[in-house]
């Protein structure tokens, strides 16, 4: 994966190996057990999406013809014999593997992603991903892309991350099943829109008819004057982390362990986290999660972010029969696990 993100960070096409986060059978059992509804997925025939009547269960509730959006396994089952295509959009918020791969990439490019499985028959063709920075990983078949001028085929493990450029999916010539995980940057625009949301000037408030075109001159350089872009993308940041849901495996059992001065502990590698330090406090923040410490706590909330793994006797700056109750309130926040024998 650190090859993954590499390539996306410096802008440049790359064919790689990746782990397979899931499969076939996976697929199989979220189509025919998991309740799918509309618009966690879709079926499409070429670029066009097969109306929900033909691949929804009836609505009990709004009479004959109509539908509520609950997937009809048979149905899609069906259309999928017959060429069409499956894709399971934003399948990381419904999955556990695809969300610890979602969230990898996210912790890693400190940028909103999105994994969507896409089930193509053979004969068929996926749908062309969105214009973001692009990882495809090829999961089960071979699955074949066009990016420029050079065709590339992808095996189960095998993976392609492909900065923004279009990205032309390839007849398939077997069933074959990829991954796309895409990548959102913050874009100027967004920065402009958190900057504006937070400019509060009298002028602002009076009726956009009024003043004309000298109001909003003198409106639009109060703005430009007030706006600090800095201050707009750290709102942006600190909203990403707290919007990110924790996935926490082990926690309960994490939070009834014994911790003693030689228990080894790291930090969860899925958890969105920001360290913010002013002259008042140092703060860690992950998921909705906020907690304070004295300015000088920096250095010590950095050893252990960035630690493999280590035990509380190995604290700097903390007292030693404070160091245990320390490391056991991230423990049970979840913003560390337990670790075997200091294994990172």
């Amino acid at each position: 994966m650190k090859r993954a993100v590499d390539a996306i960070l410096r802008g440049e096409t790359a064919a790689l190996e990746l782990a397979v986060p899931f499969g076939l059978e996976d697929i199989q059992a979220l189509l025919h057990g998991a309740a799918l509804r509309h618009p966690t997925f879709r079926v499409l025939r070429g670029e066009s999406p097969v109306e929900l009547a033909a691949i929804c269960e009836p609505s009990v509730r709004w009479g004959p013809g109509t539908v509520d959006g609950l997937a009809d396994p048979e149905a899609v089952q069906r259309h999928l014999d017959g060429g069409c295509t499956l894709v399971l959009d934003q399948l990381h918020r419904q999955f556990g593997p695809a969300a610890v791969l979602n969230r990898r990439f996210e912790v890693a490019l400190s940028a909103r992603s999105r994994v969507d499985a896409v089930l193509v028959p053979a004969g068929a063709t996926g749908p062309a991903p969105d214009l973001l920075d692009n990882v495809i990983i090829g999961l089960h078949g071979s699955s074949a892309f066009r990016v420029g001028d050079q065709d590339v085929e992808l095996g189960p493990g095998q993976a392609l991350a492909v900065p923004k450029l279009p990205v032309e999916p390839l007849v398939a010539e077997t069933l074959s099943l990829y991954a796309v995980v895409a990548i959102s940057r913050v874009t100027w625009r967004e920065v402009l829109m958190e900057a504006a949301a937070a400019f509060d000037d009298p002028l602002a408030h009076a009726e956009a008819s009024e003043g004309g075109e000298q109001h909003w001159r003198a409106l639009v350089a109060r703005f430009l004057e007030d706006v600090d872009a800095e201050e707009a993308l750290d709102r942006i940041a600190t909203t990403m982390v707290a919007t990110r849901l924790p996935y926490m495996p082990g926690q309960l059992q994490a939070s009834r362990h014994a911790l003693d001065l030689n228990t080894w502990v790291g930090r969860r590698p899925e958890v969105m986290f920001r360290i913010v330090r002013d002259e008042e406090a140092c703060r860690l923040l992950f998921h909705s999660t906020e907690m304070s410490f004295i300015p000088q706590a920096e250095d010590l909330l950095w050893y252990i972010v960035e630690a493999p793994a280590f035990r509380p006797a190995e604290l700097p700056q903390i007292p030693e029969h404070a160091r245990v109750g320390f490391v056991k309130t991230l423990v049970d926040a979840g913003f560390l696990e337990l670790r075997e024998g200091g294994e990172g």
